[in-house]
């Protein structure tokens, strides 16, 4: 039998050393690639004493303090590593402390580097957005944050007002491309889409050797699905240099007036039934910013928008149309798994509908207690 092992940092910034135990009663930890912010909660013992070469903790600072607590403070940052003897330690969390509480039991809160970003607002209002001009510009503000931008995003117009806090701008892209993913791992910032995985080679999962249960976990067939999807394009007066038939007007003050873009879309696929099929429509703003990127000039017209369009209708229509499965399944702590990774099923002819086939993880969560170590894993789109 697997013997469990934690490995716990907490840097005390009161005491300007690093704190590390290696028993708690529980660890919950919470990771996602839907949301900026991953959580963790940490359960002791109340009087929980630390041991260091041999000596109590509360002997090692040299104090009359007898609960760890009184060494820890919000703001001070946080390691986590779960695993078993004989397995590499795994860091499944890193963050800093939000609250402490109390009671029974010494529960520890923790968020993950978004915390660091709700403590900072930006100074002016910024009318474009663009990942490396963000970061680079504003490091004043936020400080020096690692990113990887695996997008491939054009982006449209966004206002970033005044005061706005830092997660918050973030948030609301976000919300403005639902197909984006923006999270940390770690230290590293990590911006794509939402059907590119991080790793590159999927974890094997197999019944009869590592999965727990998968009774929520269940396959989705939508080959047969019948769907149109609509992308649209929403042209406004800040895109001045788009073409209509029209042309700019001149009024008698010799101001340019710019006439009312028309909406542009795109249908994939094309010249069907719509009584016979379902029909989605989508906004995609950024299509005229990549029609712009792609021909290199300061003007597009019409059809080089309609052809951005078609591309990502295609793509959408691709998503909704893969067979996909719903619901979570639970694992061991090995193998491995974190959000962003890829997954594999071996299941043969017991579930033939998902054997061989690779799943980004959308989300993971770890269990960690007397129980045991487990892994509750989220899967999100199919990749082939």
């Amino acid at each position: 039998m697997l013997v469990l092992k934690c490995d716990i940092e907490i840097f005390s910034h009161s005491e300007n050393k690093k704190i590390s135990f290696d028993y708690v009663n529980s660890v919950t930890v919470r990771t996602s690639c839907k949301s900026l912010s991953d959580t963790a909660e940490i359960v002791l013992p109340r009087k929980m004493l630390e041991r260091l070469s041999g000596k109590p903790f509360a002997n090692f600072l040299n104090n009359n303090k007898t609960s760890i607590s009184e060494y820890l403070k919000r703001g001070d940052e946080v390691t986590i590593q779960l695993g078993y003897e004989g397995f590499e330690p795994r860091p499944v969390f890193k963050g800093y402390i939000t609250h402490i509480e109390q009671g029974d039991q010494l529960i520890i809160k923790c968020e993950d580097k978004t915390f660091l970003l709700k403590q900072k607002v930006f100074p002016n209002t910024y009318k474009k957005f663009d990942f490396k001009e963000f970061f680079e510009h504003n490091k004043g503000i936020i400080g020096d944050i690692d990113f990887k931008d695996n997008s491939k995003q054009v982006f449209g117009n966004m206002n970033i007002i005044e005061n706005l806090r830092v997660d918050q701008a973030l948030d609301e892209v976000i919300r403005i491309y639902p197909n984006l993913r923006i999270f940390f791992i770690g230290d590293k910032l990590y911006i794509t889409q939402s059907t590119e995985p991080v790793s590159k080679e999927p974890v094997i999962f197999s019944p009869e050797r590592n999965i727990v249960d998968d009774s929520n976990l269940n396959y989705v067939d939508t080959k047969d699905l019948k769907l149109i999807i609509t992308a649209k394009a929403l042209a406004n007066s800040e895109f001045v240099n788009i073409k209509n038939e029209n042309g700019a007007q001149k009024t008698g003050e010799g101001e340019a007036v710019i006439p009312k873009y028309k909406k542009i879309s795109s249908d994939y696929p094309e010249d069907k039934n719509e009584k016979e099929y379902e029909k989605r429509v989508f906004t995609v703003p950024e299509s005229i910013s990549e029609a712009l990127a792609e021909k290199k000039k300061d003007k597009v017209d019409e059809k080089d928008v309609e052809d951005k369009l078609k591309e990502h209708a295609e793509r959408i229509h691709k998503l909704f149309t893969t067979g996909h499965v719903s619901g979570s399944f639970t694992t061991f702590g090995e193998p491995f798994v974190q959000k962003g990774d890829l997954v594999e099923f071996r299941y043969g002819d017991l579930r033939p509908e998902i054997d061989g086939k690779v799943f980004i993880a959308d989300a993971v969560n770890y269990s960690f207690n007397q129980n045991g170590y487990r892994q509750t894993i989220t899967l999100g789109y199919r990749t082939k």
